[in-house]
């Protein structure tokens, strides 16, 4: 992550972090069903919420 883009919006930023990690451990462990229950940094930030309204964003070239 860049400094800009945590300066800007640190919890969207590390949220950024966390989803990307979780579909990390996700894709390690067969693509089991997931629940995320808590997600935190700095001991201080819940960014549970955030983390759970991350979506991939898919270009869609196609013609048709």
């Amino acid at each position: 992550m860049r400094d800009c883009e945590f300066k800007d919006d640190p919890d969207f930023a590390v949220s950024i972090v966390a989803y990307e990690w979780i579909q990390k451990q996700m894709k390690e462990t067969g693509f089991r069903e997931t629940v995320i229950e808590k997600v935190t940094w700095d001991e201080e930030h819940n960014i549970t919420d955030e983390v759970k309204r991350i979506h991939p964003v898919i270009n869609d070239d196609l013609p048709y």
